[in-house]
């Protein structure tokens, strides 16, 4: 199979993946957006089979015009990926401590300054022995097995406030003494942490059970 046969096969089965049927939800919205994107992707690979038909049998271009199908919508991508890069408008996410699954936790809003040095700080208040014996005051569980790390999302240029999430383990539960614990003092360690704190909202310290000392 000469190359101009081999592209032409690959924009035709380029097209028959795209017309793939794919299930999606009402309620799934990246589902939605996934659908949005293959129907542009199928116009790309349309315009290409047109232009590519155009330049063949009007204009008697060699065959190289097929290369146009498969082409078309591969640079689409890439002039949206290469286009959303230097703009910035792109996530930037940070890590510190163990990985650990994420099983749900209260958001921090944190300042544009705030970076990996910061989280890392942040993360070092957290594991400091008076955490554990500030957290052992809003619950009667032994503390001595958990573990913590941090993450920071710091959105695009269009975004002026970032946030920071905690993973623990073991898990613990939602509404529970030692659940608000933790987010309480999670949340003071991370504005402790930031330069310029912007929290308007301190997660409200549950009441406290006993004076500590686990």
């Amino acid at each position: 199979m000469n190359r101009a046969n081999s592209n032409f096969s690959i924009g035709l089965i380029l097209v028959a993946l795209l017309l793939l049927p794919h299930e999606a939800r009402a309620s799934d919205t990246t589902g939605a957006v996934i659908n949005l994107i293959e129907i542009g992707l199928i116009g790309c690979v349309v315009f290409g089979l047109i232009l590519a038909l155009i330049l063949k049998f009007v204009f008697k271009c060699g065959h190289w015009v097929w290369a146009l199908i498969p082409a078309t919508p591969i640079g689409a991508i890439a002039l949206l990926l290469l286009a959303q890069f230097f703009s910035g408008n792109y996530d930037r996410n940070y890590h510190a401590g163990p990985d650990l699954d994420y099983n749900g936790s209260h958001s921090v809003t944190v300042s544009p300054d705030f970076r990996q040095k910061e989280l890392e700080h942040a993360l070092s208040i957290i594991n400091e022995p008076k955490f554990k014996i500030e957290l052992a005051k809003y619950t009667n569980e032994p503390l001595s097995n958990y573990v913590f790390s941090i993450d920071l999302t710091a959105p695009g240029k269009r975004e002026a406030r970032h946030y920071v999430t905690i993973c623990v383990q073991p898990k613990v539960e939602v509404n529970t003494p030692i659940y608000e614990g933790i987010m309480h003092l999670f949340c003071v360690a991370v504005i402790a942490a930031d330069p310029h704190p912007c929290e308007d909202f301190i997660y409200p310290e549950p009441p406290k059970l006993n004076d500590g000392g686990k």
